[in-house]
Protein backbone atom coordinates (compact mmCIF):
# COMPACT_ATOMS: atom_id res chain seq x y z
CA UNK A 1 0.00 0.00 0.00
CA UNK A 2 0.88 3.66 -0.09
CA UNK A 3 2.88 5.03 2.84
CA UNK A 4 2.32 8.69 3.64
CA UNK A 5 4.22 10.90 6.06
CA UNK A 6 1.66 12.61 8.29
CA UNK A 7 4.06 14.59 10.51
CA UNK A 8 7.85 15.07 10.42
CA UNK A 9 10.50 16.79 12.52
CA UNK A 10 10.35 14.31 15.39
CA UNK A 11 13.47 12.87 17.06
CA UNK A 12 12.47 9.70 18.91
CA UNK A 13 8.71 9.10 18.68
CA UNK A 14 7.49 6.32 20.97
CA UNK A 15 3.79 6.24 21.84
CA UNK A 16 0.86 6.71 19.48
CA UNK A 17 -2.88 6.96 20.14
CA UNK A 18 -5.73 7.85 17.80
CA UNK A 19 -8.84 9.72 18.89
CA UNK A 20 -11.41 7.65 17.00
CA UNK A 21 -14.01 10.42 17.26
CA UNK A 22 -12.04 13.31 15.71
CA UNK A 23 -9.27 11.34 13.99
CA UNK A 24 -6.59 13.36 15.79
CA UNK A 25 -3.34 11.49 16.42
CA UNK A 26 -1.55 11.90 19.76
CA UNK A 27 2.14 11.02 20.08
CA UNK A 28 5.01 11.09 22.53
CA UNK A 29 8.59 11.96 21.59
CA UNK A 30 11.32 10.91 24.00
CA UNK A 31 13.99 12.81 22.08
CA UNK A 32 12.10 16.11 22.16
CA UNK A 33 10.59 15.29 25.58
CA UNK A 34 7.14 16.29 24.51
CA UNK A 35 3.60 15.16 23.78
CA UNK A 36 1.91 16.41 20.64
CA UNK A 37 -1.20 16.07 18.53
CA UNK A 38 -1.70 16.26 14.77
CA UNK A 39 -4.77 16.07 12.58
CA UNK A 40 -5.13 12.85 10.63
CA UNK A 41 -4.36 14.65 7.36
CA UNK A 42 -1.17 16.16 8.81
CA UNK A 43 -2.22 19.74 8.09
CA UNK A 44 -2.22 20.95 11.70
CA UNK A 45 -0.02 19.97 14.63
CA UNK A 46 0.61 21.26 18.12
CA UNK A 47 2.69 20.45 21.19
CA UNK A 48 0.39 20.04 24.19
CA UNK A 49 2.95 19.11 26.87
CA UNK A 50 6.71 19.78 26.96
CA UNK A 51 7.61 20.60 30.56
CA UNK A 52 8.96 18.19 33.18
CA UNK A 53 8.93 15.28 30.76
CA UNK A 54 11.88 12.90 30.63
CA UNK A 55 11.13 9.77 28.59
CA UNK A 56 7.43 9.84 27.70
CA UNK A 57 6.47 6.57 26.06
CA UNK A 58 3.18 4.74 25.73
CA UNK A 59 0.08 6.94 25.64
CA UNK A 60 -3.62 6.14 25.93
CA UNK A 61 -6.56 8.49 25.44
CA UNK A 62 -10.18 8.56 26.54
CA UNK A 63 -11.98 10.99 24.21
CA UNK A 64 -15.34 10.20 25.83
CA UNK A 65 -14.11 11.67 29.13
CA UNK A 66 -11.49 14.04 27.69
CA UNK A 67 -8.39 12.62 29.39
CA UNK A 68 -5.04 11.24 28.24
CA UNK A 69 -2.66 8.98 30.16
CA UNK A 70 1.01 8.27 29.54
CA UNK A 71 3.98 6.45 31.01
CA UNK A 72 7.32 8.18 31.61
CA UNK A 73 10.28 5.83 32.15
CA UNK A 74 12.89 8.50 32.89
CA UNK A 75 14.80 9.22 36.10
CA UNK A 76 11.52 9.64 37.98
CA UNK A 77 9.37 6.89 36.47
CA UNK A 78 5.66 7.63 36.69
CA UNK A 79 2.27 7.43 35.06
CA UNK A 80 0.52 10.74 34.47
CA UNK A 81 -2.89 12.06 33.48
CA UNK A 82 -3.96 15.32 31.83
CA UNK A 83 -6.89 16.62 29.89
CA UNK A 84 -6.50 16.08 26.15
CA UNK A 85 -5.33 19.66 25.67
CA UNK A 86 -2.46 19.07 28.11
CA UNK A 87 -3.99 20.90 31.07
CA UNK A 88 -4.76 19.79 34.66
CA UNK A 89 -1.76 17.48 34.61
CA UNK A 90 -0.92 15.31 37.61
CA UNK A 91 0.85 12.08 38.53
CA UNK A 92 -1.29 9.01 39.12
CA UNK A 93 1.41 6.47 40.02
CA UNK A 94 4.99 7.36 40.98
CA UNK A 95 6.15 4.62 43.37
CA UNK A 96 7.47 1.11 42.79
CA UNK A 97 8.07 1.76 39.10
CA UNK A 98 11.30 1.37 37.13
CA UNK A 99 10.44 1.29 33.42
CA UNK A 100 6.71 1.63 32.81
CA UNK A 101 6.13 0.72 29.19
CA UNK A 102 2.72 -0.21 27.80
CA UNK A 103 -0.45 1.48 29.02
CA UNK A 104 -4.07 0.79 28.10
CA UNK A 105 -7.60 1.66 29.27
CA UNK A 106 -10.50 -0.62 30.12
CA UNK A 107 -13.39 1.64 29.13
CA UNK A 108 -16.10 -0.68 30.41
CA UNK A 109 -14.46 -1.40 33.75
CA UNK A 110 -12.97 2.11 34.12
CA UNK A 111 -9.51 0.73 34.84
CA UNK A 112 -5.98 1.63 33.77
CA UNK A 113 -3.47 -1.15 32.99
CA UNK A 114 0.29 -0.87 32.53
CA UNK A 115 3.41 -2.98 32.15
CA UNK A 116 6.83 -2.47 33.72
CA UNK A 117 9.57 -3.88 31.50
CA UNK A 118 12.27 -3.72 34.17
CA UNK A 119 10.20 -5.21 37.00
CA UNK A 120 8.49 -7.81 34.72
CA UNK A 121 5.06 -6.81 36.02
CA UNK A 122 1.53 -6.12 34.88
CA UNK A 123 -0.53 -3.84 37.11
CA UNK A 124 -3.91 -2.15 37.28
CA UNK A 125 -5.59 0.77 39.03
CA UNK A 126 -8.72 2.85 38.84
CA UNK A 127 -8.54 5.69 36.34
CA UNK A 128 -7.76 8.08 39.20
CA UNK A 129 -4.79 5.95 40.33
CA UNK A 130 -6.48 4.43 43.37
CA UNK A 131 -6.80 0.71 44.15
CA UNK A 132 -3.50 -0.24 42.56
CA UNK A 133 -3.33 -4.01 42.04
CA UNK A 134 -0.50 -6.32 40.97
CA UNK A 135 -1.80 -8.73 38.33
CA UNK A 136 1.35 -10.60 37.33
CA UNK A 137 5.02 -10.75 38.29
CA UNK A 138 6.76 -12.83 35.67
CA UNK A 139 10.01 -14.75 35.71
CA UNK A 140 13.12 -12.68 35.18
CA UNK A 141 13.30 -13.46 31.45
CA UNK A 142 9.80 -12.13 30.56
CA UNK A 143 9.81 -8.38 29.89
CA UNK A 144 6.33 -7.05 28.93
CA UNK A 145 6.30 -3.96 26.74
CA UNK A 146 3.31 -2.94 24.59
CA UNK A 147 -0.11 -3.66 26.06
CA UNK A 148 -3.77 -3.84 24.96
CA UNK A 149 -6.91 -5.25 26.55
CA UNK A 150 -9.06 -7.69 24.55
CA UNK A 151 -11.86 -9.99 25.74
CA UNK A 152 -10.83 -9.99 29.40
CA UNK A 153 -7.19 -10.66 28.52
CA UNK A 154 -4.12 -8.46 28.35
CA UNK A 155 -2.21 -8.91 25.12
CA UNK A 156 1.40 -7.79 25.45
CA UNK A 157 4.59 -7.77 23.44
CA UNK A 158 7.76 -9.16 25.00
CA UNK A 159 11.30 -8.06 24.13
CA UNK A 160 13.40 -10.90 25.53
CA UNK A 161 11.67 -14.00 24.19
CA UNK A 162 10.50 -11.92 21.20
CA UNK A 163 6.83 -12.74 20.98
CA UNK A 164 3.27 -11.68 21.79
CA UNK A 165 1.54 -13.09 24.87
CA UNK A 166 -2.01 -13.34 26.22
CA UNK A 167 -2.61 -12.99 29.96
CA UNK A 168 -6.22 -13.64 31.12
CA UNK A 169 -7.41 -11.24 33.81
CA UNK A 170 -8.94 -14.12 35.71
CA UNK A 171 -5.94 -16.43 35.38
CA UNK A 172 -2.30 -16.53 36.38
CA UNK A 173 -0.44 -17.77 33.31
CA UNK A 174 0.68 -15.96 30.17
CA UNK A 175 0.52 -17.89 26.89
CA UNK A 176 2.65 -17.03 23.89
CA UNK A 177 0.43 -16.58 20.81
CA UNK A 178 3.00 -15.18 18.33
CA UNK A 179 6.63 -16.27 18.10
CA UNK A 180 9.88 -15.24 16.42
CA UNK A 181 9.45 -11.49 16.21
CA UNK A 182 12.52 -9.33 15.82
CA UNK A 183 11.95 -6.44 18.23
CA UNK A 184 8.30 -6.08 19.25
CA UNK A 185 7.27 -2.79 20.80
CA UNK A 186 3.92 -1.00 20.86
CA UNK A 187 0.75 -2.91 20.01
CA UNK A 188 -2.68 -1.58 19.01
CA UNK A 189 -6.19 -2.96 18.73
CA UNK A 190 -9.02 -1.67 16.52
CA UNK A 191 -12.49 -1.82 18.05
CA UNK A 192 -15.24 -0.93 15.58
CA UNK A 193 -17.84 -0.51 18.33
CA UNK A 194 -16.10 2.60 19.66
CA UNK A 195 -16.97 4.56 16.51
CA UNK A 196 -20.56 4.93 17.76
CA UNK A 197 -19.49 7.07 20.74
CA UNK A 198 -19.98 10.85 20.52
CA UNK A 199 -18.62 13.87 22.38
CA UNK A 200 -18.48 17.68 22.05
CA UNK A 201 -16.26 17.38 18.96
CA UNK A 202 -18.46 14.97 17.00
CA UNK A 203 -20.58 17.49 15.12
CA UNK A 204 -18.85 19.99 12.85
CA UNK A 205 -15.49 19.56 14.60
CA UNK A 206 -17.06 21.15 17.68
CA UNK A 207 -17.12 24.48 15.88
CA UNK A 208 -13.31 24.61 15.94
CA UNK A 209 -11.28 25.85 12.97
CA UNK A 210 -8.23 23.60 13.48
CA UNK A 211 -8.22 21.22 16.44
CA UNK A 212 -11.13 20.08 18.51
CA UNK A 213 -9.76 18.49 21.67
CA UNK A 214 -12.36 16.94 23.96
CA UNK A 215 -11.94 17.82 27.64
CA UNK A 216 -14.16 17.04 30.62
CA UNK A 217 -17.51 18.83 30.25
CA UNK A 218 -16.60 20.44 26.93
CA UNK A 219 -13.95 20.90 24.29
CA UNK A 220 -10.81 22.98 23.76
Amino acid sequence: GHLEVVWSGLVDPRGLAVDWITGNVFYTDTGLQQIGVVTADGIYGAVIANSSLDQPGSIAIDPTAGFMYWADSGLRPRIEIATMDGQSRRQLVNTNLVKPAGITIDFNGQKLYWSDTALDKLERSNLDGTQRTLLAHFAVNVHPVGLVLHNNSLIFTEQNLLGIYRFPLFGNTATRIVRTLRKPGEIALYNASRTTVVNRCTSGNGGCVHFCLPVPHGRS
